[in-house]
């Protein structure tokens, strides 16, 4: 009783301390809640790879999941399941996110700075809650997942940088972040397949913090350590659910069949064999070579005219018109064509069967490699990274130079879109969501839905306009803010306890820019690579997670350089 008294108290000291702050962001909340009142969900019928997979899948978990098919294990499950829980509890998907956005916004805040709220930290708050990524229509009104994973990206980041900042705190005050990150980083790393990129971000944080932590006392590193690997335990726990799920219900235990399995054997195979001749751009898995290899494996060669076929549908998706004229599928869509074959031709009738298909062109591939029959090359970790090739090079660094500055742009659509497709299957979206689609611009909705955007259009057009300085401004005050630092580390120390104070401050918050850059400079790269080899993804759709991340940067760094000119106190 008495832990949970003081507990209380505690509680209680912070609501006051922060009160003005939290009255201020509940009402910035309720605005920008009531600028989406009228917001519509873009339901899109066709997309049975994205979208639509989604909502299936969110409509089936009450009963254990879909029935298995071509789409059931080829993507996480955590949006669907939040999808499920939304739905269960009455609460409407868009507004759902931006209570959380804000929520979370609240916490990023407190995750910095406990003792005091500094009048920047309300401009952060501000920007946070009306960032306009969840506004987009690529980002937030599609029922896709793009929106709640930046969300638990950017939870996991706050996370962990306020633990930290309170590694030398009370061993209480960590109990908060851990229960946050102990959930967001499974939900983001079954949101995504492309989630690895975080884990450089938390293995610098939980390194720096350690090594910082037991320069003062062995036993708080130890103990900080166990901490913050918490979240990294959550996720083996949650990887071993899912795995026992999937054994239980489609008979293997296979998270996900693009990383897990068969199939990424196959694609590496292909992937891996070289041409005589150079192949298209963005193509590693041309028609000449498909070909070939059909005289080494014979069961692709039974998928010839399903293949054939699917290549033929999926080359118009192409980047290039050399590619669609020639019907060349590029590498962003192969992978699709080539389990659309396999489903022609029956092979997805169960989990055992898809991976005994599969099994077997890879077998008959590698077996034709080992023997020398076809010419190789290097392939990437991941099976459905293209290969490096002399020129990726230059295309990877012109993407790398070009994503910072479309992300401070904020060039994004926030139109009011009319969902397309049959009227069932949009009622099936408009179900699990809770929102309303634009079924035409006949619709009664339509007049309200072109209001909300209009609205969204000006709060997009404030941050078009200053974002790019803030922006600027952002970078200068982290370069100014490292070059203080080095500078008073270069000096000979004196004993002035607040000058030590304030540089320690200011080493804090250096690292802590320091981590988001280098979370921001992962996920560019990764992204990056995707554009250079793959498919366009210099858009919101991939970049989601960095809008929060470098609204938060920026600030941060202006924050810092403010502080390292103030003058100390007497």
């Amino acid at each position: 009783m008495h832990k949970i008294r003081r507990w209380h108290e505690k509680c209680c000291n912070v609501i006051e301390k922060y009160r003005f702050f939290l009255v201020f962001a509940a009402v910035l909340a309720v605005v920008r809640l009531w600028s989406l009142r009228n917001a519509p969900i873009y339901a899109i019928e066709h997309s049975m790879h994205d979208d639509r997979m989604m909502v299936d899948i969110a409509h089936s978990i009450g009963r254990g999941g879909p029935d298995y098919s071509q789409y059931t294990l080829v993507k996480g499950w955590m949006y669907p399941l939040y999808l499920t829980v939304l739905h269960l509890f009455r609460i409407p998907y868009i507004q759902s996110i931006h209570v959380m956005n804000a929520l979370l916004s609240v916490l990023a805040i407190y995750a910095f700075n406990e003792k005091k709220v500094h009048p920047l930290h309300y401009v952060l708050y501000a920007a946070l809650v009306f960032n306009p990524v969840f506004a987009s229509v690529q980002v937030m009104m599609r029922v896709y997942r793009n929106a709640f994973s930046a969300l638990m990206a950017f939870a996991v980041i706050i996370s962990m940088i306020a633990l930290y900042r309170r590694r030398m705190g009370r061993k209480r005050s960590w109990i908060l972040w851990i229960l946050l990150s102990g959930i967001a980083l499974p939900a983001f790393w079954y949101t995504r397949e492309d989630s690895i990129w975080i884990m450089p971000f938390l293995a610098g944080v939980i390194l720096v913090s350690v090594i910082s932590a037991g320069i003062k006392s062995r036993r708080r590193a130890a103990a900080l350590l166990v901490c913050m690997l918490i979240p990294i335990v959550s996720l083996e726990a949650t990887t071993h659910l899912i795995r026992l799920h999937r054994q239980l219900k489609y008979g293997q235990p296979i998270v996900n069949e693009l990383s897990d399995g068969a199939f990424p054997r196959v694609m590496k195979a292909i992937y891996s064999v070289e041409l005589e001749s150079e192949e298209p751009l963005y193509v590693d898995a041309s028609r000449e070579k498909i070909r070939l290899l059909y005289n080494y494996s014979e069961t692709l060669k039974a998928l010839e005219p399903y293949l054939e076929d699917r290549m033929d549908e999926w080359s118009q998706y192409g980047r290039l018109p050399e590619n669609w004229d020639n019907k060349e599928v590029e590498n962003g869509w192969f992978f699709w064509c080539l389990r659309d074959a396999v489903d022609k031709s029956g092979g997805f009738r169960s989990l055992s069967e898809s991976q005994r298909v599969f099994s077997q062109i890879a077998d008959e591939l590698e077996a034709a490699i080992a023997a020398g029959k076809l010419k190789t090359r290097m392939v990437m970790p991941s099976a459905l990274m293209p290969p490096w090739k002399a020129s990726t090079g230059e295309r990877l660094l012109d993407a790398l130079w070009r994503i910072p500055a479309f992300v401070v742009s904020f060039n994004m659509d926030v139109n009011a879109v009319i969902s397309w497709g049959n009227p069932g299957i949009i009622g099936r979206f408009e179900d699990i969501t809770g929102n309303t689609a634009i079924h035409s611009t006949e619709d009664p909705y339509y007049a309200s839905a072109l209001k909300c955007a209009q609205t969204q259009q000006k709060i997009l057009a404030v941050y078009q306009h200053i974002w790019p300085v803030i922006s600027w401004v952002g970078r200068i005050s982290a370069l100014l803010s490292v070059g203080v630092l080095l500078c008073t580390g270069l000096k000979k120390q004196t004993a002035d306890n607040e000058n030590e104070t304030g540089r320690n401050d200011l080493l804090e918050y250096v690292w802590m820019l320091v981590g988001i850059f280098g979370a921001l400079l992962v996920l560019y790269g990764g992204v990056a690579y995707n554009h250079a080899e793959s498919c366009h993804s210099i858009t919101e759709l991939y970049l989601s997670a960095s809008y929060p991340l470098i609204i938060l940067f920026d600030m941060l760094a202006i924050y810092t350089a403010w502080n390292c000119w103030k003058k100390p106190r007497k």
